[in-house]
């Protein structure tokens, strides 16, 4: 349970839980995204015949997962049923929305990924991803301050 009393945290809680991120880390989410976006293939599907595909993810694709938590953008919530994916498809007006909801859809595309193979591979793909991070240093550079 929360401070504020609920089981899931409110927009608030979690822009302190992103105040309290230490410099280091938001810079190691810069630099991961800046990676990602230099490679060519931050992901490949493999598996053969009779196997069943899987995402083989290069180490700056894996390191961004890492950073994203470690920054507090990943949080307990009920992330199944928040309906972030069709309210922000492809991480459309992400960059409008509050920043617990790019905490919120980075929390579901990080755990996706483990019960839905690929689900990381297509927040690349189709720039969500790129959505969040920007949404994260839109936040972190401009906004933080505030509240």
């Amino acid at each position: 349970m929360t401070p504020s009393g609920s089981t899931e945290p409110s927009d608030a809680e979690i822009e302190l839980q992103l105040r309290m991120v230490n410099e280091d880390r938001w810079r190691a989410l810069w630099a991961a995204m800046a990676d990602i976006d230099a490679e060519v293939r931050p992901f490949r599907w493999a598996g053969g015949e009779g196997q069943m595909p899987y995402v083989e993810y290069s180490d700056a694709a894996l390191r961004l997962s890492v950073c994203l938590a470690n920054v507090g953008a990943v949080v307990r919530f009920d992330w199944m049923d928040w309906g972030g994916f069709q309210r922000h498809p492809c991480g459309e007006g992400l960059a409008a929305a509050p920043v617990a909801d790019a905490v919120r859809m980075a929390t579901a595309v990080v755990r996706g990924d483990r019960f839905g193979e690929g689900t990381l591979a297509n927040a690349i793909a189709d720039g969500t991803l790129r959505a969040i991070v920007g949404r994260l240093r839109r936040w972190h550079d401009e906004e933080r301050g505030e509240g």
